[in-house]
């Protein structure tokens, strides 16, 4: 009976193997890829187009944290055998193309509210990963990127 349990246990826990649980996570970190791409994006047009010196600097951080954090994606899609991308996401393309023809401090103002919103969507998606994503590396890597996108919500705030 005990044998029995302790065979149901383990097969219970091993029923995704590492390719499953890198195919059950891959449309986060589809997303997540797309998201930095488009924090990048993002970032080099608020450092040519920001009216204040607060907004291109936002912009230059957003370039060096998203940039780092897409490398650390692409390693863990690598070892995971998930497709790069160099895609933008949908909403990242559509904030692009609409702050592209704001001028000076409109683009500020209008930069700040999207990186207000599309910053707490990040941290909500990055916590549900951390809580529930099927591979811990996933989760390890959610867990560890919500400190960044914390700060960045905060210093859009204060933008």
């Amino acid at each position: 009976m005990k044998r029995s349990l302790v065979i149901a246990f383990v097969l219970a826990n091993t029923a995704l193997s590492v390719p499953a649980r890198a195919a059950a996570d891959a449309p986060f970190l589809t997303d997540a890829i797309k998201g930095d791409n488009s924090e990048v994006a993002l970032g080099e047009l608020a450092q040519q187009r920001g009216a204040s010196a607060a907004t291109r600097a936002y912009g230059a951080m957003l370039v060096h944290d998203h940039g780092a954090h897409s490398r650390k994606i692409a390693a863990l899609d690598n070892q995971l055998g998930i497709a790069p991308t160099t895609a933008l996401s949908d909403d990242g393309a559509h904030a692009k193309a609409m702050l592209r023809d704001i001028p000076g401090e409109q683009f500020d103002m209008a930069f700040k509210q999207h990186m207000i919103a599309d910053h707490t969507q990040d941290i909500a998606k990055y916590e549900a990963a951390a809580r529930s994503a099927h591979s811990p590396r996933v989760r390890e890597l959610a867990t560890q990127t919500l400190p960044t996108l914390r700060k960045h919500l905060e210093a859009a705030k204060a933008l």
